[in-house]
C-alpha cells in the first residue's frame, strides 16, 4: 500500500542519514596531500592515512599481471570502500603495492601520474606497450657515457610546453596504440642547463631536452618524442586541416608558453588568453606581436590619480595595450627613417596622420569570447541553430547573421567590481563616475565589459585616443574565439548593434566588420583551474622579459621578470603611454602636441577621435543599448 512504501522510504532515509553520519570525515590536512604529491610519504601509508581521515576502506589485493615482462612479475590492486583501481606491477611484491597505492590516490585526488614528485624517477622510467610506468633501477640499464653522433637523439633544447597539456601521457597514450614501449631517463643532478632527460622510443634514443626541474625535463623530453612520431604520421595531412583561426590561436599559445615556461607563479587559475598577429601579405604566416594573459580589474580603493596603475587587467585589454607599445616602435622605426620595415607609410608626402600598409593586416585571437554580450548568451543558448550551406559559404567569406532574438541581445554591460561577470547598464545611467564616490565607498567601480570595448574598437581603430594624435583608425582583419563561440552573438556584439551609425562618423572613421571564427584544433581550456587568476601578463615584440601583473592591485608582483622600478608601475600604465605620446611628438615634429599640460589634454586633442567617440556614445544610448559609463576624470588630470 502507499502508507507501507512511504514507511520503507523513511526508513531507507533513516539508514542512509545514519551510514552519512557514520561516514562524516576528518578534515584532512593540506600536509598529507602535499607530501604525497611531492614523493616524501610513502604513497600506501598516505593513502592510509587519507582513508582513515575520510572514513574510507581501502585495501590491497595481490592479482595476475595481465601482460608480464621482466620489470613487471607482480601486481596488485587497491579496493577504496570496494571500487577497484588499476593494478600496480614491479619486480617485488612491494613495489607493485606502492605503485597500486599510487595510481589509487592519484585517481581520487583528480590528479593524474605526472603531477606527482616522484624522486624515484631519477634515472629511468619504463612504459610498456600497454602503456604501464615501469620504475626502474639504474643499475639494470646502464647510460652509455658517449652516443653516436650519427644516431643521437633529437635535442630539444629547453622548449617550453604547451599550456594545459600532458605530453608525458600523450606520449603513452600515442606509444599504446601503435603498441610500442617507451623509456625516459633522468638525470640525477642538474647540469649546466639543467636537469637532462632523454626518450627512447623502441629501444631507439629519440629526444632529449632540458628543465629547471626533473618534470620539466622529462615533459619536454616527452613533448618532443611526441612532435617527431607525429610528423612521422601525415604531416601534410595535419597541415592541411588548420584553418586560419586555428593557425592563430596555435601561434598566440606558443607564443605564451615560450614566455612563461619557467614561471611557476602563472600556473595558478585559469587563464584567459588574448594575443595580436601581424601579418605582412597574403602568402605571410603570420607572427604575434602582443600578448596579454588576466580576468580581473582592480577595485574602487586602488584607483589612482598619478597614472602609475593598471584599470583593467582582462586579456584582451591587456594584449590591446600591448598592441598599442607595439605601434609606439612603429611609428619610432618609420620616425627614424626605416620607412621600409615600418608597418606604418604616408598617405601622401607630408600626410598630417600615417596609415596601415595596404599589405599589412592585424588579427586578434581570444581563448575563450570576452566577457558581456558575446560571451553571456552563448554561456546559456547551448547548441546554436544550424546554418544553411549557403549561409556557411557566406560566414566563411565574411559575412555576419546577428542574432536579435531578446530585448537584452545587444546591451553594452559593466565588469563587476572584484568579480567575475557583467551587469546591463541602463540608457538613463549617469555616465561619468564620481572619484569622492569610489572612494568613500557609495560607488563600485564600473569598467565596460570586453565585448563593448571590442565594438569601441571596432568603431574607433585599435590605436586610441593618444595615438591617434599620429595615426589614422588601425581595425582588426579578424577575429579567432576558442571557446563559447557563437556566431550571432559574436557578431552582434563586436559590431552588428550599430545600425546608421556611418554616416555621422568622421572621415576615415567606420564600423569594421571584421572575419570572426573559432578554433577546431586547440582546446585552449582543456584541464583548467575554475579559479581565475589573478596574475596578468604582458609582452610585445622587442620585449626581452614578461611583465606580470596583479591584477587586483594594477601594479607589478615584486617577482615580475620585467619592473619599471621600485614604484612598480606597469608598463601597461596610462603614465607610460603619456610618455611614449611626448616622445613621438618630438620625432614627429609635431610640438603643438607637446604643450598639453595633462594625459586628459592629450587625449582630447585628437580631435577626430574625440568627435567619433561621441557619436559612438550617442548611437549607443539611441540605439537602447545602453550608456557607455566612464571612470572619473581626475585619474586623466596628472602631468607626467
Amino acid at each position: 500500500t502507499p502508507q507501507v512504501v512511504q514507511n520503507v522510504q523513511q526508513q531507507q532515509q533513516n539508514l542512509d542519514s545514519a551510514f552519512l553520519k557514520r561516514k562524516s570525515p576528518k578534515k584532512v590536512p593540506p600536509e598529507l596531500i602535499q607530501a604525497f604529491t611531492n614523493g616524501t610519504k610513502n604513497p600506501v601509508s598516505a593513502l592510509m592515512e587519507y582513508c582513515s581521515m575520510t572514513r574510507m576502506t581501502a585495501v590491497f589485493e595481490e592479482a595476475a599481471v595481465e601482460t608480464p615482462s621482466i620489470v613487471a612479475k607482480f601486481a596488485n590492486v587497491c579496493k577504496i570502500d570496494g571500487r577497484p583501481f588499476p593494478q600496480g606491477v614491479g619486480k617485488t611484491k612491494k613495489e607493485a603495492k606502492v605503485n597500486a597505492a599510487k595510481i589509487a590516490f592519484t585517481a581520487m585526488l583528480g590528479m593524474e601520474e605526472e603531477d606527482i614528485e616522484d624522486e624515484s624517477e631519477t634515472g629511468r622510467v619504463m612504459y610498456d606497450v600497454m602503456g604501464r610506468k615501469l620504475m626502474l633501477p639504474k643499475e639494470e640499464f646502464p647510460v652509455e657515457e658517449t652516443i653516436d653522433s650519427e644516431n643521437a637523439p633529437y635535442d630539444a633544447g629547453s622548449q617550453p610546453v604547451a599550456y594545459g597539456r600532458n605530453p608525458v601521457g600523450e606520449l603513452q597514450e600515442y606509444c599504446v596504440k601503435k603498441r610500442i614501449p617507451f623509456l625516459i631517463e633522468i638525470s640525477d643532478t642538474p647540469g649546466p642547463k639543467g636537469f637532462v632527460a632523454t626518450v627512447t622510443v623502441d629501444d631507439e634514443p629519440f629526444a632529449t631536452a632540458t628543465g629547471p626541474s626533473k618534470k620539466d625535463a622529462k615533459r619536454q623530453a616527452a613533448d618532443a618524442a611526441l612532435s617527431l612520431l607525429l610528423k612521422f604520421d601525415e604531416p601534410e595531412e595535419v597541415e592541411a586541416e588548420l584553418t586560419h583561426y586555428d593557425k592563430m590561436a596555435s601561434m598566440s599559445h606558443q607564443q605564451l608558453h615560450k614566455l612563461t615556461a619557467s614561471l611557476p607563479e602563472l600556473e595558478e587559475g585559469n587563464k584567459v588568453v588574448a594575443a595580436f598577429v601581424v601579418k605582412r601579405g597574403e602568402a605571410d604566416s603570420g607572427q604575434v606581436v602582443a600578448l596579454g594573459t588576466g580576468s580581473l580589474s582592480i577595485t574602487g580603493e586602488q584607483l589612482s590619480a598619478d597614472g602609475r596603475t593598471v584599470n583593467d587587467s582582462h586579456a584582451e585589454i591587456i594584449a590591446r595595450r600591448a598592441l598599442v607599445r607595439y605601434f609606439h616602435r612603429e611609428l619610432k622605426s618609420f620616425y627614424e627613417g626605416n620607412t621600409v620595415h615600418s608597418i606604418f607609410e604616408e598617405r601622401y608626402k607630408g600626410a598630417p596622420l600615417l596609415t596601415l600598409k595596404d599589405y599589412i593586416t592585424i588579427h586578434l585571437y581570444i581563448s575563450t569570447a570576452p566577457c558581456g554580450d558575446a560571451a553571456l548568451f552563448s554561456a546559456r543558448s547551448g547548441t546554436p541553430p544550424p546554418l544553411s550551406h549557403e549561409e556557411w559559404e557566406l560566414i566563411q567569406s565574411g559575412a555576419h547573421y546577428p542574432t536579435f532574438e531578446t530585448s537584452d541581445h545587444g546591451v553594452a554591460r559593466t565588469k563587476i567590481e572584484g568579480g567575475e561577470g557583467t551587469i546591463p547598464t541602463e540608457k538613463d545611467q549617469l555616465t561619468t563616475q564620481t572619484w569622492d564616490g569610489i572612494k568613500s565607498g557609495q560607488q563600485r567601480l564600473r569598467s565596460m565589459s570586453c565585448s563593448d570595448k571590442i565594438l569601441k574598437w571596432n568603431v574607433l581603430g585599435l590605436q586610441g585616443a593618444l595615438f591617434s594624435n599620429f595615426l589614422e583608425p588601425v581595425y582588426v582583419s579578424s577575429v579567432t574565439l576558442g571557446n563559447l563561440y557563437d556566431h550571432g552573438h559574436a557578431t552582434r556584439a563586436f559590431c552588428c548593434r550599430l545600425e546608421g551609425i556611418i554616416r555621422d562618423l568622421p572621415e576615415g572613421y567606420c564600423v569594421n566588420h571584421p572575419y570572426i571564427g573559432r578554433t577546431t584544433h586547440c582546446q585552449t581550456l582543456r584541464h583548467a583551474n575554475p579559479k581565475m587568476s589573478i596574475l596578468s601578463t604582458n609582452w610585445c615584440q622587442g620585449d626581452e622579459k614578461v611583465e606580470i601583473i596583479d591584477a587586483r592591485s594594477g601594479k607589478e608582483i615584486p617577482s615580475s621578470p620585467f619592473k619599471t622600478g621600485a614604484t612598480l608601475a606597469s608598463r601597461m600604465c596610462k603614465a607610460g603611454f603619456f610618455h611614449r605620446y611626448k616622445e613621438i611628438a618630438k620625432m614627429a615634429k609635431k610640438h603643438h602636441l607637446l604643450k598639453v599640460n595633462t594625459y586628459r589634454d592629450a587625449k582630447l586633442s585628437a580631435q577626430s577621435y574625440q568627435q567619433a567617440k561621441q557619436v559612438f556614445y550617442h548611437y549607443l544610448q539611441a540605439g537602447g543599448w545602453g550608456s557607455w559609463v566612464v571612470k572619473p576624470p581626475e585619474q586623466e588630470l596628472f602631468t607626467k
